[in-house]
Formats: C-alpha cells, sequence, structure tokens
C-alpha cells in the first residue's frame, strides 16, 4: 500500500539479533499517522550474545537489510533507532528534591532544575557503563502527593524518582560504529525489552503490573511495567539457542532438528501415553552420516520439558531476589522463543499467574506474515519513536553520555520532548 507522507518525518529502525538484522522504514503520513513504508531482512553471522564476533560481517548485514528496506519504501533512509539486545543491562533507582520558598505553580523550568539534581554520578560505574535510558517513574510534590503530572499544579517542593537503565560502554559503541559504517546516524538506541513492552503491552498490562519476557536467539531479556511505568529489566544468556543445544548435548540430534523438536514439542510434560509413542527425527549415525530414526516419545520430552521450565524458574527467582515480583500480575511472553508449543501453559505453571504469547499491535503498512512475536522488538521501536508520550529520556548518539554534559543532554530533550 502506497502512502503520501512527510519526507522529513522518514526514519529507519534496526533489530540486531543473533540469526538476522531486521530493517523496518516509517514515517508519519500527511494525514497524521504512522506508517511503515518497508521492510529488509538479512542473515546476521557477525553478533552473538551483545557482542560483535565479526564487524565485517555485521556491517555487511545491516546493509544489505536498510537496501531491501529502501528499495521497498522507494526512499532513503541517513538515520536510524537501534534496538540493543542480549546485552546485560543494569537498572538504577535514583531520585532529585527541589523545594521553593514559597508555594508556587510547577513550571518546566522547575521541572528541569530538578532533573539535573540526579546524582547519577556518585550511584553509577560511568568508566564501564553508559545510560542508554533516564525515566521518571514518579512524582510527588509536597513531599507526599504523587501525581502523574507536575506541570501547572501548586506546591512547596517536588521530587522526581526515575529508572536508570545502563549497558555495557564498550560493547554500546562497537553496535554504534557497525551501524555507523552503513553510513547512517544513530537518533537513539532501545533496550529491546522495553521495545517489545511498548509494542506487545495494552495499557491495561502496563497499568495492573506485567512482565515482558522476550525469548531471543541466544538470550532472553525481562522487562517488567507497573502504574504505567517501565520499572525493571534485566537479560539472561538463557535463550532459545541454549535449549536447542541442551538437546544435542543430550542425544545425536542435529541442531536444525533439534531446533524443530523444540518448537514442536519444548514445553509440552511427559503424560503416560507418552511412553508408548515414537517420534521420527534425524540423528547423527555412528560414521557421522544423517540418518532417521524412531525415539520414544517420552523420552524426548523428558529431555526438552526440564529445560523449558528450567528458564522460567530462573527468571522467577530472579524478580524474588530482587523484591520484584509483588509488581508483577500477569506475564506476557514474546520473540522468536514464543513460537515453543505449550509454552504459556508451563509458564502458567511456574508463575500462577495469567499468561499470553503477545504478538506486535499492528502497525500500518505492515504485512500480516510479519505480525508474529519474532517482530515484537522492531515494531517497539517504531512505537518509542512516534509515540510522543514517551517518558523515556532520549539517547544522544553525538554526546558522550558517560559525562556530565550528556546526562544533562538527555535532561533536556526528555523536557523538550515532553513539557
Amino acid at each position: 500500500m502506497a502512502f503520501d507522507y512527510d519526507k522529513k518525518s522518514v526514519i529507519g529502525f534496526l533489530d540486531i539479533g543473533t540469526s538476522k538484522v531486521i530493517c523496518m522504514i516509517g514515517a508519519v503520513s500527511l494525514s497524521g499517522e504512522t506508517v511503515c513504508l518497508g521492510m529488509g531482512s538479512s542473515v546476521n553471522g557477525g553478533f552473538c550474545n551483545g557482542k560483535i564476533t565479526d564487524m565485517g560481517r555485521l556491517s555487511s548485514a545491516i546493509d544489505e537489510a536498510v537496501a531491501v528496506a529502501e528499495k521497498k519504501a522507494e526512499c532513503h533512509i541517513d538515520e536510524v533507532v537501534v534496538s540493543l539486545s542480549g546485552f546485560e543491562f543494569k537498572s538504577y533507582f535514583l531520585e532529585s528534591k527541589v523545594a521553593f520558598n514559597f508555594e508556587q505553580v510547577i513550571s518546566v523550568k522547575d521541572i528541569e532544575r530538578c532533573a539535573k539534581k540526579i546524582p547519577v554520578m556518585k550511584n553509577i560505574d560511568v568508566d564501564n557503563y553508559s545510560v542508554i535510558h533516564i525515566i521518571p517513574i514518579k512524582y510527588i510534590i509536597d513531599g507526599k502527593k504523587e501525581v502523574a503530572n507536575p506541570l501547572n499544579l501548586s506546591a512547596t517542593s517536588l521530587k522526581i524518582m526515575y529508572h536508570i537503565i545502563v549497558v555495557d560502554s564498550l560493547m554500546m559503541t562497537e553496535m554504534i560504529e557497525a551501524v555507523k559504517k552503513s553510513h547512517l546516524k544513530v537518533k537513539d538506541v532501545v533496550a529491546n525489552s522495553y521495545a517489545s513492552g511498548l509494542s506487545c503491552l495494552v495499557d491495561d498490562d502496563k497499568r495492573v503490573g506485567s512482565m515482558i519476557v522476550d525469548i531471543g536467539k541466544s538470550s532472553v531479556s525481562v522487562g517488567i511495567f507497573f502504574e504505567n511505568n517501565f520499572v525493571y529489566t534485566f537479560s539472561l544468556p538463557l535463550g532459545g539457542d541454549y535449549i536447542t543445544n541442551y538437546i544435542c548435548k543430550k542425544t545425536n540430534i542435529k541442531f536444525d532438528e533439534a531446533e524443530r523438536i523444540k518448537i514442536k514439542y519444548g514445553a509440552m510434560e511427559p503424560l503416560p501415553i507418552d511412553y508408548s509413542e515414537y517420534v521420527n527425527v534425524a540423528v547423527i549415525s555412528d560414521n557421522g552420516e544423517e540418518e532417521n530414526v524412531e525415539m520414544v516419545k517420552a523420552d524426548i520430552l523428558n529431555i526438552t520439558y526440564p529445560v523449558v521450565k528450567m528458564l522460567f524458574n530462573v527468571i522467577k527467582k530472579y524478580v524474588e531476589d530482587k523484591d520484584f515480583s509483588h509488581f508483577i500480575n500477569r506475564v506476557i511472553i514474546t520473540g522468536g522463543g514464543a513460537k515453543i508449543e505449550n509454552i504459556k501453559r508451563i509458564c502458567e505453571d511456574v508463575f500462577s499467574l495469567p499468561v499470553r504469547v503477545a504478538t506486535p499491535l499492528k502497525i500500518n503498512g505492515v504485512e500480516e506474515e510479519c505480525l508474529n512475536p519474532s517482530y515484537s522488538t522492531l515494531f517497539g521501536l517504531f512505537v518509542f519513536n512516534f509515540q510522543k508520550s514517551s517518558t523515556a529520556l532520549r539517547f544522544n548518539s553525538d554526546v558522550k553520555i558517560d559525562k556530565d554534559v550528556g546526562i544533562l543532554g538527555k535532561i533536556r530533550k526528555f523536557i523538550n520532548d515532553n513539557f
């Protein structure tokens, strides 16, 4: 479908994963709607577990994905919003406060003055980590009254609480350099758990408290939303390939065959009948050749079921140890690993909460075949960029963000975008 759009609004979105790079080009139509103009993807062999393993191959994959998207969109892009997946994210919680000499109406300048007092340098290892998100999660006036937006309210003081997300500086710098090799400017970087939450969670999910679990190829990224705020995130090196490799290690099944078995049987608990049923699988024989054999179905399920359950148990223990389990009233699973058969049931058993497998919310211009969990992060980048009510302070790739000036730059960007 062709759209008439504002050419100045054109921007690209890059989801750089372990198996592939996906690019989407978006814009604002002349009628004011946000639209997808084109998409492209390529096989990625230069990135794994948040680390660049081959800069040349990664740059080529980015070039290819962007070229395909530009051809479909019939336009050129100069800047992109990039997801960070597989990275080790750290969440910090800081607050700043400003007191007034007398009761006054809170202005934009007051909010900016309060935000400038964030004690970032004292709490974050700025030598090794870079701030990618500063998200206000609570506004308190007069020392006790919590409000959704303090602007134009009368008060004697203002306190703002922030969720600050950081990642390894070197790893992020290398990722940005890989994108720049394709002659693209990085407008924003976004934690993929944040992006997936924006694309999969409805307003009610974010209000009551929900956990988004994005199961990628090499890692699982987790984000927690509560009272309409993104309040916590972390990632674990336990993606879909961990499950597939575990199957391979316990059997002689080939990797591609183990991948198929994972999707079809991965989260199914063995039943008595499964001990009398057989499954035809491709294995590696004693002479190194592929051959088809029959395996007892229960033997397969006794391998796959425990490792998938272990993944959710690890996530559950992590959020309990960090004391965030009381924020979670729903669990939403997405990402490529969400395609595993019966994964919803096993997650329900572990968390004893309502669970659903989510596809990203529809975007104008996107083909139906792309409305599956594998595209959740990419769609979330689109939402992050065009959602004018976003409360996140934006990343600025032209500023060295491990210095005071970078933090102040993010604060000014937030004030300009939201007040």
